[in-house]
């Protein structure tokens, strides 16, 4: 990250992507694996152009801040391994572009957020290796596109309907979670 300076435009810094539309706009900040540390700064939300943000493989910890439940046009947000604690914030239901939340490999507690299915798009969720405990929420299930949903090696329990697109008019069903949450991948389109 030699090159984030003021010398040069941000545009042009290493893991920042600009859009070709606005061209002083962020849409992209990959700086995963770049040994970053410490945690993640809530000035993250003035980048409100962000469709992707990629902060895994670093050593953040701390909080996963709710202003970034601001981002509307995030479409996908990978913190996996870092340290982060904490809850996974209520605020990430607005965002509701999102394609794809991958928060695996963490230190996150507390319980699968219902406000999740606000995020309609959402293809790919990813909580496995955290402390999350609880019931997973029933309305998990309703995610119709949803088509990878990693629980593994958490606390949870209770039961999930995973809803498939009318065409099949099936629905597939967990009876025992602990099967889902020892179960690391689920490919649901494996099964329509």
């Amino acid at each position: 990250m030699a090159n984030w300076s003021l010398a040069v435009p941000f545009c042009n810094w290493t893991g920042v992507t600009c859009s070709c539309h606005h061209m002083d706009k962020v849409v992209s900040l990959n700086l995963s694996r770049m040994e970053l540390q410490g945690t993640m700064s809530p000035s993250l939300a003035n980048l409100s152009f962000l469709h992707t943000l990629d902060l895994s493989g670093n050593a953040l910890h701390g909080y996963i801040p709710r202003i970034l439940g601001r981002l509307f046009h995030l479409r996908n947000l990978w913190l996996h391994y870092n340290q982060l604690e904490g809850r996974m914030p209520s605020d990430l239901g607005n965002c509701i572009n999102l394609a794809s939340l991958a928060v695996f490999y963490n230190i996150l507690m507390g319980s699968i957020l219902a406000d999740m299915c606000n995020c309609t798009n959402l293809a790919y969720l990813a909580l496995s290796y955290n402390n999350l405990t609880r019931s997973i929420p029933q309305n998990l299930g309703s995610l119709t596109h949803l088509e990878q949903l990693y629980l593994g090696v958490n606390f949870l329990t209770g039961t999930i309907c995973l809803c498939v697109p009318l065409e099949t008019s099936q629905f597939y069903y967990f009876r025992n979670c602990k099967t889902v949450s020892h179960f690391l991948v689920k490919h649901l389109k494996s099964f329509m």
